[in-house]
């Protein structure tokens, strides 16, 4: 189905008990207007699921050139849902491990052109650096307390019954 959401068709609208938008926010110019669209699919007290880069320090070439405008931190993302209608379940940072390889990355494309930006910045690893990637995702992922900081957020919340304009 190839579908605009913001067309909001009356047979597709409050049909839903989950909206998933893993990394789709930060392309949006208007976060809100989209994030306020999608939530009319969702049946009231549906589930709301975001993920999004974090950090405005790790914001680079990178994320100009695959079309993000922002990062987002924990504030902003719950200022979002809050101005948005919904009521946050809650909101955790992932990739910890990673955030050397973003600063890294980051200060590598200040010498590269915008052109050559997605061929260097997202060359896949080798299969060393690749199974490296893999324990410390082990690792990350088993910890039994939340991260306190990391490369992306994870946010879910349920819409309240009337979203805010």
């Amino acid at each position: 189905l190839f579908y605009d959401i913001l067309e909001l068709n009356p047979s597709l609208l409050a049909q839903y008990d989950a909206v998933f938008l893993l990394d789709v926010v930060e392309h949006i110019r208007d976060d809100a207007a989209f994030l306020r669209a999608a939530l009319q699919y969702l049946r009231p007290g549906g589930v709301i699921v975001v993920n999004v880069p974090a950090s405005l320090l790790l914001f680079s070439q990178y994320d100009r050139v695959t079309g993000h405008f922002r990062r987002y931190t924990r504030r902003s993302l719950a200022d979002l849902f809050r101005r948005c209608g919904v009521e946050p379940g809650g909101l955790n940072h992932w990739g910890l491990s990673m955030v050397p390889v973003l600063l890294t990355r980051k200060m590598l494309l200040t010498m590269v052109s915008p052109a050559e930006t997605m061929r260097v910045g997202f060359a896949p690893p080798n299969r060393v650096v690749n199974l490296l990637f893999g324990i410390l995702k082990r690792i990350e992922t088993a910890m039994p307390v939340a991260m306190p900081f990391g490369t992306s957020l994870l946010a879910w919340g349920r819409r309240e019954a009337a979203p805010n304009g």
